[in-house]
């Protein structure tokens, strides 16, 4: 063999080594984007089921919140009523007391005119 051979034989080589590197880069290169790809799916999934069980936390805490401020209210017209209507009994109950007394205020005014009379 020649040294023009053996040059060319180098270069062929090389030229052969250089088109293999450049498909295993190639190759290397697409598995990596799909890698990629696959973790960013697998991420953003992670993030909607954490933004959905975020977003379930937030509205049973508002639900829970919201049924505790109408305990609260059911509370307060309960106490209400009850009071109105401790009001009332008072208020029939001292009618009732004055209605008494003026009856016997009557009484007393009707006895004085008869013995004046």
């Amino acid at each position: 063999m020649s040294t023009g051979d053996i040059t060319q034989y180098l270069l062929a080589k090389r030229k052969q080594l250089g088109k293999e590197i450049n498909a295993t880069f190639r190759g290397l290169n697409e598995n990596l984007q799909s890698i990629f790809k696959t973790q960013q799916k697998s991420s953003q999934s992670c993030l909607h089921g954490l933004l959905a069980q975020q977003q379930m936390k937030t509205l049973q805490k508002a639900v829970e919140d919201h049924e505790t401020k109408i305990e609260n209210a059911k509370d307060l017209c309960d106490t209400f009523l009850k009071k109105a209507k401790d009001l009332s009994e008072h208020r029939k109950a001292f009618i009732g007391g004055e209605e008494s007394e003026v009856r016997k205020e009557i009484s007393k005014a009707q006895d004085r005119v008869i013995m004046e009379t």
